[in-house]
């Protein structure tokens, strides 16, 4: 119980003052705080755009409310024994509690601290409740987060949780006539190598063991608006409204071996770019920017070529 108290505690604080950020200092204004360090800076973060929904919460939301009863459970049981050990997971409770009240409640996250020492993106105080261990929810623009990921990698982990429409069901909106239709399964489904580009803009963060993701594969619900440039008048269209409905599965990566989910096992023992392609059934262009990436967690080595196509195989060496 005084664990469940510390965590309301700081999450009550955090709430405060974003509320007297809100209430005080005008949409992108700043006021000192603390000289030459700090300034209090009002921003508001909707978190990396996730393209199915509008104004971008529920993904975002729902996952961060699926990470919070993840650590809810952990604090009501003895998964950690030790005082800090579990003082530590009510200060990262509250963190992921304060940033999910602001996602349901405004459809952003208001961040406020900015430092002046460091060009560093600005937080807010349940991004530092989050101390011994990081949470970021973002699905495109990796990039953005190099100048965080450079200065919290140094001596803490952390976990970016990547978003993916595993199944989609659609309706579309007549804007003549107002009429919606039933709900159609889209054919097309969203899978773990969706995060391919993106892990290739943190590449040079990749070797780092502090380094996790969470690949989180949802099924959602999806309104489009009859309003595109083709005949039938989809492509092109506008999206009106998004849910998710469920969470299908979790990929984790914890380790560099984790990242073997990514060679499919019907891989021969040595392989082109084309190989995986055919296999993981991915572009090959997506296939080369893969094996990119994981050359830098050494589980696969390049071991020469054959006609005008590198040659690689799964590394013996366990990481």
């Amino acid at each position: 119980m005084p664990y469940f108290i510390l965590a309301a505690v700081l999450t009550a604080l955090d709430q405060l003052v974003k509320f007297l950020v809100r209430a005080h200092i005008p949409l992108g204004g700043s006021v000192p705080f603390l000289p030459h360090l700090m300034d209090l800076t009002y921003v508001q973060n909707t978190g990396a755009a996730f393209s199915l929904f509008t104004g971008h919460t529920w993904a975002l939301g729902l996952v961060s409310l699926a990470v919070s009863a993840a650590l809810a459970v952990g604090l009501a049981k003895p998964v950690l024994r030790h005082p800090f050990g579990r003082c530590a997971l009510a200060v990262v409770l509250a963190g992921a509690v304060g940033n999910l009240i602001d996602r349901f409640a405004f459809g952003f996250v208001t961040d406020m601290f900015r430092t002046l020492f460091i060009r560093f993106a600005v937080f807010n105080v349940a991004d530092i409740c989050v101390d011994g261990e990081i949470y970021e929810v973002q699905t495109r623009n990796f990039n953005t987060m190099r100048g965080k990921l450079d200065f919290f990698l140094q001596e803490h982990d952390v976990t970016i949780i990547y978003p993916v429409a595993h199944t989609k069901w659609l309706s579309w909106l007549d804007m003549e006539t107002g009429e919606l239709s039933p709900k159609r399964k889209s054919p097309k489904k969203g899978t773990l190598y969706q995060i391919i580009p993106e892990l290739y803009r943190i590449k040079m963060f990749i070797a780092n063991p502090r380094l996790h993701f969470i690949i989180s594969l949802i099924d959602v619900e999806e309104t489009r608006c009859l309003n595109g440039w083709s005949r039938n008048k989809k492509r092109g269209s506008s999206r009106m409204d998004g849910k998710p409905v469920a969470i299908f599965d979790e990929v984790r990566i914890d380790t560099f071996s984790d990242y073997m989910v990514f060679l499919p096992d019907t891989l021969p023992g040595q392989f082109t770019s084309k190989d995986l392609a055919k296999t993981a059934k991915i572009s090959q262009g997506s296939a080369s920017t893969l094996l990119n990436v994981l050359l830098e967690t050494r589980i696969i080595d390049r071991v020469g070529k054959t006609g005008n196509s590198f040659l690689y195989q799964k590394s013996t060496v366990q990481n």
